[in-house]
């Protein structure tokens, strides 16, 4: 149980778990990132039960803006890199068990 909490300890203060944290908490904290995201799933769900080219026309030009923000870009490639790590982590960890 030691071992894990210093893992923890160790994981949590990598610098990658950081930067990611960091820019979480700035989408989390921003209202503009957050309408965005809410009405880009409020989107998906009307293509789902009214599909409409034009609607999938506004979500595509709306999601390309979203990713291409700045802060989201980062975010989502940290976001990547981070699940990479945890994965090789998990992969690493299930081979020595």
């Amino acid at each position: 149980m030691e071992t894990a909490k210093e893992f923890n300890k160790e994981l949590l203060n990598h610098p990658l778990v950081i930067e990611y944290k960091k820019y979480a908490s700035i989408i989390n904290s921003n209202s503009k990132y957050k309408e965005l995201d809410l009405k880009l799933r409020s989107m998906q769900k009307e293509i789902i039960n009214n599909y409409s080219l034009d609607l999938v026309n506004e979500y595509k030009k709306l999601k390309e803006e979203f990713i291409n923000d700045p802060i989201i870009s980062n975010y989502l490639t940290l976001k990547e890199e981070l699940n990479t790590l945890l994965n090789t982590l998990q992969d690493i960890i299930n081979d020595n068990l």
